[in-house]
């Protein structure tokens, strides 16, 4: 049987109400020479029946059933299975525009770079979903070509270049040592710097092609948990990645270390209980030992700054400035 040119995995964990709309846009892709690998990883709804009926529809689908043990897991079983050139990752509860790797793909072929980049829409529930219906354009979409360090920065500034794993495909020599963390979430944050770090060349256009559905519940999307200390695990081993191999980015890796922290405070203020009191004291002592660094970062927005020095004054004007960017953002109630 021929290798296919891209191996799409798609990890699956009790997502029974979305996953038929995120295979269906894998599936009308408009480069079809693809490899479609389903993980379901252990899930106890019927996404492993589904994941059955799809693959006898579909002889470009492969299901690899596993026992759970996490995105990182569900993911490597992936890499593992995989025989394409390329490599690309669907979460199971977003979805795809239908030219996404037929864009994608010329890219990585025509500049012959490791990775190649399309843009995200955001999501969020009860909000207008902009339409999947793309008309694939003759001409390659604009774009631009980086190096590793240029990509580096994109990604600890995050405007252009997203930490997600999505989005992206990749020539599959790229994980050849490179693995996801098992056990973490944030698992991304864990890996993609050091990802940009193995290209040599990357392509990006800022096309849209990528639908990140927000929903409730979620490890990114709900208040504090514990597994969230994750993130700030893997923003501070990405600090000292940088100041080892590329300490001109010290500044950009430091606000990048520095939200983490506050990502995860913020879910502490605005938690019922008062969950892990020590570690926030840690938190807020950390912020407050770093206030100068902090101020003095141009990475920094104003809003964050101005936040960080009602910290500095009281915990509990801080708490106040949360509440209200949260109630303005309608994630709670």
């Amino acid at each position: 049987m021929a290798k296919p040119e891209i191996s799409v995995i798609v990890p699956i964990y009790n997502v029974e109400k979305y996953l038929d709309k995120c295979v269906r846009s894998i599936q009308r892709q408009t480069f079809s020479d693809i490899e479609i690998i389903l993980v379901d990883d252990g899930s106890t709804d019927r996404c492993g029946v589904m994941c059955d009926i799809y693959e006898k529809e579909d002889d470009r689908i492969h299901v690899i059933h596993k026992e759970n043990g996490g995105l990182s897991a569900a993911r490597n079983a992936g890499i593992k299975a995989a025989r394409g050139k390329y490599i690309g990752f669907v979460d199971s509860d977003d979805y795809i525009a239908p030219d996404m790797y037929e864009i994608l793909l010329r890219l990585i072929v025509f500049e012959d770079v490791d990775i190649a980049i399309c843009g995200t829409y955001d999501c969020y529930a009860n909000s207008e979903y902009i339409s999947d219906k793309v008309k694939l354009s003759d001409d390659i979409e604009p774009y631009y070509i980086v190096d590793s360090y240029q990509a580096i920065q994109l990604v600890l500034e995050s405007n252009v270049i997203s930490v997600s794993a999505c989005s992206k495909l990749y020539k599959t020599e790229v994980f050849a040592n490179i693995q996801f963390p098992v056990g973490k979430v944030a698992e991304d944050a864990h890996i993609m710097i050091h990802l940009m770090d193995h290209a040599k060349k990357i392509a990006i256009t800022e096309v849209k092609k990528y639908y990140y559905i927000h929903h409730e519940g979620t490890i990114t999307t709900k208040m504090y948990h514990p597994q969230i200390l994750n993130m700030i695990e893997a923003w501070g081993n990405n600090l000292v990645f940088i100041q080892r191999k590329y300490p001109a980015l010290i500044l950009q890796a430091e606000s990048r270390y520095y939200w983490s922290i506050f990502y995860v405070l913020d879910r502490m203020m605005v938690s019922i209980d008062n969950s892990d009191p020590k570690k926030k004291r840690e938190l807020i002592k950390e912020i407050r030992f770093n206030i100068k660094k902090i101020l003095n970062n141009p990475f920094f927005q104003k809003s964050r700054k101005i936040a960080a020095i009602l910290l500095m004054i009281h915990e509990k004007l801080y708490k106040i400035c949360v509440w209200i960017y949260w109630k303005k953002l309608q994630l709670i109630q």
